[in-house]
């Protein structure tokens, strides 16, 4: 009778364990931007669901005629729900090279293959997010900035 237990709590365990391992509420540290250079992975890999009227903004002062060699700019995402979250981001040059460096900031933190090219959440209940990224020190062309950004309920069920 009592290894019947012990086989009910060695199955209940097992899922609980991979959610526990597998949960990102601090970011993930690999390919998850949804830039070129990242394959096109996203978030929308795991998390599934519909619209639920809640959005993410971006903001920079980057300015719009291009960005100095050299320079810091601050970067901000927004959510507009107080539920949980999440994004990464990249910067990439039109090579779909990763270009710049991240600096972490509020709720933020730096991740990747080559620390400074990839930045994400490292707390899920911030409303924003604030971050730096420097330019690089040569001209990289037209860079372009890939996010994916994640805002849920906190249910742990996609969609619902």
């Amino acid at each position: 009778m009592k290894k019947h237990y012990i086989f009910k709590f060695i199955l209940l365990i097992i899922p609980v364990s991979a959610f526990l391992l597998m949960s990102s509420s601090g970011g993930r540290t690999d390919a998850r931007s949804g830039s070129p250079g990242d394959g096109g992975t996203s978030c929308a890999s795991c998390h599934t669901g519909g619209s639920s009227g809640v959005s993410a903004n971006i903001t920079t002062n980057i300015p719009a005629e291009g960005y100095e060699l050299n320079t810091d700019y601050t970067i901000s995402v927004n959510k507009s729900s107080s539920g949980a979250g999440g994004f990464q981001l990249v910067a990439e040059n039109p090579s779909n090279t990763r270009v710049g460096l991240f600096t972490a900031g509020t709720g933020t933190r730096v991740s990747g293959t080559s620390e400074g090219n990839r930045i994400t959440h490292s707390n899920s209940s911030n409303s924003t997010w604030t971050f730096t990224w420097r330019s690089p020190s040569s001209d990289q062309g037209n860079i372009k900035f890939y996010s994916s950004v994640v805002i849920a309920d906190g249910n742990g069920n996609n969609g619902a």
